[in-house]
């Protein structure tokens, strides 16, 4: 059974996108039906009450995949088929399974995977609570907004809650430092150290000025200092503790007026 917030989300926008009286009804269907390939998902994995291992986030994966798969041969279905196997792609191509683009994704699927975020967040999960309402709208907001630049690598949502999660608790086990506390291009060699990497001063300004990700930075960056703990290397361990102390230089320095960033360290 679909969560109200997905029916509610799917049909507001495909009324606010035009679409025709039967494209709103393949979208219906398209949409009770995007996650008929979780079946093939063995019960274990879809109900483990902890975080999943990279083994089974990838078998998840591949839902999508056999939701287009069981609904292709059906007759008149190939549209509907189409919406309910790309609502996990991205329009920067790197979404899953297939990893298709802008040039591919129509209306119909950039419908289906905007209410599928949507729901995603507003729903209670065995290992989260419910995104709060104002929290969950941003992120709408982010995900639908028109307006793309190149700070969209550092947009997403969910490093954005498990930061929060794992600040909140006192330790940091998943890997969202890159995304929510990006430093100084030029420290370290890795290809994703050079992607996660902010080049200059006045994209360290841009990103700060950002609505979704300067109100996430200071968000997280409060949720540290809340902590009051003078030993951040037990909470991030020391590589992830010295990122940070990167990631508050750089932003002290384009930011001089904002204290928090010489406050954590």
């Amino acid at each position: 059974m679909q969560n109200e917030n997905f029916i509610n989300t799917r049909d507001l926008l495909a009324e606010l996108a035009g679409m025709s009286r039967e494209d709103c009804i393949m979208m219906k269907i398209a949409g009770d039906l995007h996650d008929v390939g979780k079946l093939k998902v063995p019960k274990a994995i879809l109900e483990k009450p902890g975080r999943l291992t990279d083994e089974e986030r990838n078998i998840i994966k591949e839902h999508p995949y056999n939701t287009r798969l069981v609904l292709m041969p059906i007759q008149g279905f190939r549209k509907i088929a189409d919406w309910a196997g790309y609502h996990h792609e991205k329009l920067n191509g790197n979404g899953y399974p297939f990893h298709f683009g802008a040039d591919v994704l129509d209306t119909g699927s950039r419908i289906l995977a905007v209410a599928d975020i949507f729901s995603a967040i507003t729903e209670r999960r065995p290992y989260r609570d419910s995104m709060p309402k104002e929290k969950a709208m941003s992120v709408l907001t982010e995900k639908i907004q028109t307006r793309v630049t190149a700070l969209h690598r550092f947009s997403s949502f969910e490093e954005l809650y498990s930061a929060l999660s794992e600040i909140k608790n006192g330790l940091k086990i998943t890997h969202w430092i890159w995304y929510v506390f990006p430093q100084i291009q030029g420290l370290g060699w890795s290809g994703i150290t050079a992607y996660f990497s902010i080049r200059d001063i006045i994209e360290a300004t841009d990103y700060y000025e950002h609505p979704v990700l300067g109100a996430r930075l200071i968000e997280i960056t409060e949720a540290l200092y809340e902590l009051n703990c003078y030993d951040l290397v037990s909470v991030l361990g020391l590589t992830d503790a010295l990122k940070l102390r990167s990631c508050m230089t750089l932003f002290n320095r384009a930011i001089p007026q904002q204290q928090l960033f010489k406050k954590v360290f």
